[in-house]
């Protein structure tokens, strides 16, 4: 019989109460000890037992869990959380493949591995109902986020302009952003809505439960899962395309239809315009969205879209000055109405959907496969 890796140790109540320089006649604290030990041990054992179960069914069955029903899928992912829940003390490499794991089973779009990823920005984001009062919540907000691994903070403020029948006004808006210690993923906050961005991507499954993570301390600290509702979920990919060897060409990258026009009055080869299209997106039934796609070709000294230069995280993607370029911007998010009382699980699956066609259409719509053959 398989068994689990010994991945953990637990130590001796002698060594614990040395170790803690406790004495030995403290018959209470002891007995708080071995109640605390007994009950880790008895969660370690729920989780084994749960990572059997999975193991077991699907080694009977010569299933892969991309393949297997939808509904299997959330049964397993439910039983999944449940266990995180209920354990506090896991092997943290063992969760992580468990993870990865069952969240691939969210997935319906390829996975395609590339070598020389184009990749220069991702941006998700929520936006909620507002809550006026959130500078008080700044604090816990704050020592949450800390703890999940983004220890920067500081506030911003940004401006946006009002166009009214009395004329144009300028209305500050007050923001506050949490980062990595590398710089380089940073969450912005403000009254009525949460968005993360990185530079350094490693995948949806991985940068879903970061950003929910990061959600869930908003929700925990101001209770808006139950007051709030969610108005807007939206994900955005910034790909930068260049050439990769001499002789190579943007536009063997880029569909025909994204290759701009051509008249024999341009002199010479060099080529400079912007392509913009949206349309509408159903990704499932209840979830009605847009997508934008935007080229932005030949502008030099830029490096990503203008509207995210000012607020986006460190980057080491960088244009040479006199570097033909391209820009592909995509954006598929979806307005409504969510809550109250929403789960993250909702989101969480949205937010799936909204993923499963970006990037069907970055491959079916937008790029050739030449270009992600270059790109491998």
């Amino acid at each position: 019989m398989e068994t689990e890796p010994d991945v953990h140790t637990l130590a001796s109540l002698g060594e614990c109460r040395r170790q803690l320089v406790l004495d030995e006649r403290d018959d209470s604290l002891t007995l708080f000890l071995l109640i605390a030990a007994t009950y880790t041990v008895e969660n370690h054992c729920r989780r084994c037992l749960l990572r059997k179960i999975i193991r077991e069914y699907f080694d009977s069955t010569g299933d892969n869990l991309t393949e297997v029903p939808m509904d299997l899928k959330q049964v397993l992912l439910h039983a999944h959380r449940l266990s995180l829940c209920i354990c506090k003390v896991y092997c943290k490499v063992l969760d992580l493949q468990v993870r990865e794991a069952t969240m691939a089973g969210l997935r319906n779009c390829p996975r395609i591995q590339l070598t020389k990823q184009p990749l220069a920005l991702v941006l998700i984001q929520v936006r909620y109902s507002p809550i006026l009062n959130i500078p008080s919540y700044l604090p816990a907000i704050q020592d949450g986020m800390r703890r999940i691994g983004f220890p920067l903070y500081h506030t911003q403020n940004s401006y946006s302009f009002n166009l009214t029948a009395e004329g144009l006004s300028n209305i500050k808006l007050d923001q506050w952003r949490f980062g990595k210690a590398d710089g380089k993923t940073t969450v912005l906050m403000d009254a009525d809505q949460l968005l993360m961005q990185t530079t350094i991507y490693e995948g949806f499954e991985k940068f879903i439960a970061e950003f929910l993570s990061v959600f869930s301390v908003l929700l925990k600290v101001t209770d808006h899962g139950k007051f709030g509702i969610v108005q807007r979920l939206g994900i955005r990919y910034v790909d930068q395309v260049r050439s990769q060897f001499e002789g190579d060409t943007i536009d063997s990258y880029l569909r025909e239809e994204l290759r701009g026009m051509w008249s024999p009055h341009f002199l010479g080869e060099e080529k400079r315009y912007t392509i913009s299209v949206a349309g509408k997106t159903e990704s499932k039934p209840d979830l009605p969205g847009t997508l934008a796609i935007r080229i932005i070709r030949g502008e030099k000294g830029l490096e990503l879209p203008p509207d995210l230069i000012a607020a986006a995280p460190e980057r080491s993607n960088t244009f040479r000055d006199d570097e033909d370029r391209a820009l592909i911007d995509m954006d598929h998010f979806w307005e409504g109405t969510m809550g109250p009382s929403f789960s993250i699980e909702a989101i969480e699956e949205s937010f799936y959907r909204l993923h499963d066609t970006i990037i069907k259409a970055f491959h079916d719509t937008v790029v050739t496969p030449e270009g992600i053959e270059k790109w491998k």
